[in-house]
């Protein structure tokens, strides 16, 4: 130790080692910034992305909701030949049980 402090080291190396480490911190430091701005426009992005998404299902929903409410135009002409065929299945397993017998 007391051999590298006898050294006399010249001014201007000292100066010109000091300036290259400060370039380098600078160039880091840009480089985190830019990193730190980057991470900024992709959380607000993601963001923009999930309020789009939430909206669209927030919008399928209530049309899934009105859709289950509707009752079909079709459903009274169902429910009539549904109590037809239910008529005319009776008759049939009567009279094949009659037939049977």
């Amino acid at each position: 130790r007391m051999t590298a402090l006898s050294k006399q080291m010249e001014l201007d190396e000292i100066e010109k080692s000091l300036k290259t480490s400060i370039k380098a911190v600078e160039n880091e430091m840009t480089k985190i910034n830019q990193s730190i701005d980057n991470v900024a426009e992709d959380e607000s992005n993601l963001e923009s992305k999930i309020e789009k998404k939430r909206s669209e299902l927030e919008r399928a929903q209530k049309r899934l909701g009105t859709l289950q409410t509707v009752r079909p135009s079709y459903m009274d002409e169902y429910e009539k030949l549904e109590e037809e065929l239910q008529k005319i299945y009776q008759t049939y397993i009567t009279k094949f049980r009659n037939l049977t017998y």
